[in-house]
């Protein structure tokens, strides 16, 4: 099922989940997945925010690199 965005924030982090990703399938699944630094958020439900959005960003950044977060 394909994501119907709210916001430019939310397509724009789910547009990096498939840099970081390469895979349409595996970006979804990070986006529907709740995440212990969003508090138990979905990426897709915190990026309805600037704030949000810029979490996840920085937690797909710290994935892409392979950073510790």
């Amino acid at each position: 099922m394909a994501f119907e965005f709210v916001n430019e924030y939310q397509s724009q982090v789910f547009a990096s989940a498939l840099d970081v990703w390469d895979s349409q399938e595996d970006a979804e699944a990070f986006m529907r997945t709740p995440h212990s630094l969003l508090n138990g958020q979905t990426p897709f439900e915190a990026s309805l925010t600037k704030d949000g959005a810029a979490e996840v960003e920085s937690i797909l950044r710290s994935i892409f690199w392979g950073l510790p977060r």
